[in-house]
């Protein structure tokens, strides 16, 4: 997705949710650092009042890509940019949901979940 600077053979590995204390957003970068994949780059869509806290830590990290693409109209369009769907979460996946895993179906992509 040329548009949020993603190069056309990216591996993304992605989360959609809101940047607040509940969605965990500092698991996601700490779960991408943990990686030790420098060629693997991390696409967080969303936005909330955490968004400049997870700016911030993103910038701390250097050996890790993060594009946070904040709020998005049309995210389906972006799903199929997804190598791996995260879904990071302090409380909500303590049982799989097909509302929450469902968006990794739509873009045919492995999903993961924290909590």
């Amino acid at each position: 997705m040329t548009e949020l600077g993603l190069p056309a053979d990216a591996t993304v590995v992605g989360a959609v949710g809101r940047l607040t204390y509940q969605k965990a957003p500092e698991d996601f970068l700490a779960a991408l650092r943990a990686l030790g994949r420098p060629e693997v780059t991390g696409l967080r869509v969303g936005g909330g009042e955490l968004a400049p806290r997870v700016a911030a830590q993103a910038r701390q990290l250097p050996d890790v890509r993060v594009v946070l693409a904040g709020e998005r109209a049309h995210v389906p369009e972006l799903l199929p940019a997804f190598d791996v769907f995260a879904l990071p979460s302090r409380y909500e996946c303590a049982r799989p949901s097909p509302r929450r895993t469902l968006p990794a179906c739509l873009g045919s992509c492995h999903a993961a979940r924290t909590a």
